[in-house]
Parts: C-alpha cells; structure tokens; sequence
C-alpha cells in the first residue's frame, strides 16, 4: 500500500461547461440539483506534461472498509494497472485522449481540462494544475468486483477525503 504522499491521488469528478462554453471538470456535489453528469476518475496533469506519473492511488471501499489501492503506469503498455488481488485480477484504464477534433489542436497527447469548480481546498497540492480523464477498459470486471467481492473505487472526492 502507497502511502498519501508519495503517491497522486485519483479524483471522481463530472465533466461540465461554465457560463462561457468552456469544458472542465467540477465534483458531483457542486452540479445543480437538475444536472445529471457520469462520474469519471481523473488525474492531475501538468500542461507541460507528456507522460504520467508512475504512482497512483485510488480511495475506495472493500467490504465497507476504506481502502487505497495502487494505479501503477505501465509505461511499455501506454495503460494503467490497478491490481484488485489473486481472486479478481487486474483492472486497465486508459488515458482519454479525446476526439479527433482535439488530436488536430494537440496530437497524441491526453485530452486536460482545468477545475472549474469551487471546492479547490480538496484537490491540496494539485488545485492548479488541469485534469486527464481515465477510462476503465474492465467494466465487467469492476462490476465483479464490487457484486462478489464488495470492492467499490471511489476517487477522491468532497464526501470521500484521503484516508
């Protein structure tokens, strides 16, 4: 297990646009009562940035128990790992990378957003940096996981802080 600092934490966050069209990301808790969006696990990303971090932690819950588990970039394989144990196996996720539109702005680079919601003070030492989406290549298996196992990733929200 990764201790909090010397890993980036994940974030759950909902992609949105402010008053001006502009996309970003923002929490659940700050959407208006009326505004359905997905969650989606996000990471920090510098807009300098061209490759990962190599160590991530996801808060979550395992058997009602709160619980880090480790996101490891494997670089040779351009994905992410997050190994659940011997009885599920590992989970992918893979850096969003956007549509074609957004390829021509920046080639081959994660498609970042900035926050642009209120509650910084739960992003600490990454509130001014933008956000990458990661997208799950396992549903099935997450969804295992949490129906057999009782494993639910969470990411670091306003309701769930570091443990």
């Amino acid at each position: 297990m990764t201790t909090e600092t010397e890993a980036v934490p994940v974030f759950q966050m909902c992609l949105v646009a402010d008053e001006t069209g502009k996309n970003g990301w923002t929490f659940s808790t700050e959407l208006p009562d009326d505004t359905h969006a997905s969650p989606t696990f996000t990471i920090p990303w510098r807009t300098d940035q061209n490759f990962p971090d190599p160590q991530y932690i996801v808060p979550g819950l395992a058997d009602r128990e709160l619980k880090n588990w480790n996101l490891t970039w494997a670089k040779d394989r351009a994905i992410f790992l997050l190994d659940l144990g011997a009885d599920i196996g590992q989970l992918h996720f893979a850096l969003d990378y956007g549509s074609a539109m957004e390829h021509r702005i920046r080639p081959a680079m994660p498609v970042s957003r900035p926050y642009l919601g209120k509650q910084s003070e739960v992003l600490g030492q990454y509130r001014d940096q933008h956000f990458v989406a990661l997208l799950p290549l396992d549903i099935h298996l997450m969804d295992q996981a949490c129906l057999y196992n009782k494993i639910v990733l969470v990411g670091r929200t306003p309701m769930f802080p570091p443990i």
